[in-house]
């Protein structure tokens, strides 16, 4: 861990369990900054699970983050509640599936664990997370079991979802005009679907891989006999890059690289046409289970919330 980051971390340690009182559950940081393979640039990674969706909560980790002096400039922060963890912790590729594992091999630490969170979480950690039991027998936190075919079609599940957000969003802004900010949120959730398809595929064909979003590396790990082409003119690389500016305000999606005014309708049209095909070539592979459906029912993959601080006190608020 860097200069940076212990600072951090030492200022999230005072302030734990944060503001309300009762609130979290769990608390982990983890990634390069824990395993050691950081940049000097290298942001903190955080998940935490809180009993309510609490905006008082994020604006109060916010505010540590951003009032600790020589700490992180950046911070990529999962925030999840028991309902929202439960639908991710046990499916390989999330990020949530290695930061709940990464206390084996020292890719994450935990923080706070509340004295009932085994109760309130219970069948959403991993076995023998922050000392809850593992042996399945009371309940809590069943072993891992390797499910590809459970996995491929919980991955293809959230590629639909995305599909339909996307259209969804393009109907109710429809009279809007040609608003590039509306049509980045479409192309956005294609590409989403896109990423997922392929997740799904490369579970199928048996390829396991790291937790990643770039559509180009993802689609390079298919087999070639099961590589489905890609539309050149789709800009692939948009997706997950951080923006990384200061001056940029916090929201609640994935950094991008390219400004919301830089994509036109055109675009977003493409992208649905790539994603809609994409998806119909994978569901076409990928066998029903019946467990899937009843895991992923509602459920699109959750976005981080991305605060960028000043290496100051102070900063805006997280939006």
């Amino acid at each position: 861990m860097n200069r940076q980051g212990a600072a951090s971390v030492r200022a999230i340690k005072r302030a734990l369990p944060f503001e309300p009182p009762g609130e979290l559950l769990l608390f982990i940081i983890f990634g390069s900054q824990i395993r050691n393979t950081e940049a000097p640039e290298s942001d903190l990674d955080i998940l935490y699970v809180t009993r309510t969706e609490s905006k008082q909560f994020n604006e109060a980790v916010h505010d540590t983050l951003a009032g600790t002096r020589g700490g992180v400039k950046r911070a990529t922060i999962f925030a999840h509640t028991p309902q929202t963890i439960k639908k991710y912790t046990n499916l390989y590729g999330t990020v949530e599936y290695g930061a709940l594992r990464g206390h084996h091999d020292g890719g994450s630490v935990i923080l706070y664990r509340a004295d009932n969170a085994c109760d309130e979480l219970d069948g959403a950690l991993p076995a023998g997370v922050g000392g809850c039991p593992g042996d399945g027998v009371d309940g809590h936190n069943k072993p891992d079991a390797e499910d590809t075919v459970l996995w491929a079609r919980r991955w293809l599940i959230i590629s639909e979802k995305s599909i339909a957000d996307g259209l969804s969003y393009a109907k109710e802004h429809a009279s809007d005009g040609d608003s590039g900010r509306h049509a980045w949120v479409v192309r956005d959730a294609m590409y989403r679907s896109i990423e997922c398809a392929i997740k799904a595929c490369l579970l199928h064909h048996g390829v396991k891989f790291p937790f990643m979003r770039d559509i180009r590396a993802l689609h390079a790990m298919l087999p070639p006999e099961s590589r489905m082409p890609l539309d050149p003119g789709l800009d692939l690389g948009v997706l997950w890059r951080w923006d990384g500016r200061p001056d940029r305000r916090s929201r609640r999606t994935a950094g991008r690289h390219t400004s919301h005014y830089d994509c036109t309708r055109s675009d977003a049209d493409a992208a649905t046409g790539a994603a809609q095909a994409t998806y119909a070539l994978v569901s076409e592979m990928v066998p029903p289970h019946p467990e899937a459906d009843a895991l992923q029912s509602g459920a699109a993959s959750p976005l981080p919330i991305i605060f960028t601080m000043p290496t100051a006190r102070g900063g805006a608020a997280p939006a």
